[in-house]
């Protein structure tokens, strides 16, 4: 997706995953169908809600950090 920033409509929420002038893969968070989007079109991933909550443990635990 080439959107920026935050999207929000009913249940369901988008966020690129860079800024600018950049086209960039997309999280949708839509919470009406307990799933998590992540990816383009022609290269995507969706996780229910449980895989989605144990990656945001993961993240919030401090299991998964950034990349350096």
């Amino acid at each position: 997706s080439c959107k920026e920033g935050q999207m929000k409509r009913g249940q369901m929420r988008a966020f690129s995953l860079c800024g600018g002038d950049k086209c960039c893969p997309a999280v949708v968070v839509d919470s009406a169908h307990g799933q998590v989007r992540i990816g383009e079109e022609d290269n995507l991933v969706v996780l229910d809600k449980r895989a989605w909550n144990e990656l945001v443990a993961k993240v919030h635990s401090g299991e998964l950090t950034e990349l350096r």
